[in-house]
């Protein structure tokens, strides 16, 4: 497989679990004295070694799966409306069960 094909793989496999991984884990009770919001630390390990979301150089898109709900988004065409340079166009009109990602105009 190639670099560019590695690549989007993993930048599309980014984008969408870590919604699923802050749904799945669980956040500790809100006291009174906490009024900042938190945010669960997200740790990438697209480039071989863990970070924090913060620290990594590279652009990166990560929605909670509230934020998913309240945008409707339901597939992966739905995603490519809110994340920057990533096109998502379908092969049939109106099937959304074989579509055609981009990313900075690198495609599968």
């Amino acid at each position: 497989m190639s670099p560019h094909k590695n690549l989007l793989i993993s930048a599309i496999a980014l984008a969408l679990s870590p919604a699923a991984l802050v749904h799945a884990q669980d956040t500790p009770e809100a006291t009174d004295s906490d009024d900042a919001k938190r945010f669960d630390t997200i740790m990438v390990t697209a480039t071989k070694r863990e970070q924090d979301i913060r620290d990594v150089p590279l652009a990166l898109t990560a929605f909670t799966a509230d934020t998913m709900l309240r945008q409707g988004v339901t597939d992966l065409t739905d995603v490519g409306k809110f994340v920057p340079n990533m096109n998502v166009t379908g092969f049939s009109a109106g099937h959304t069960s074989s579509v055609n990602p981009f990313i900075r105009g690198i495609g599968l």
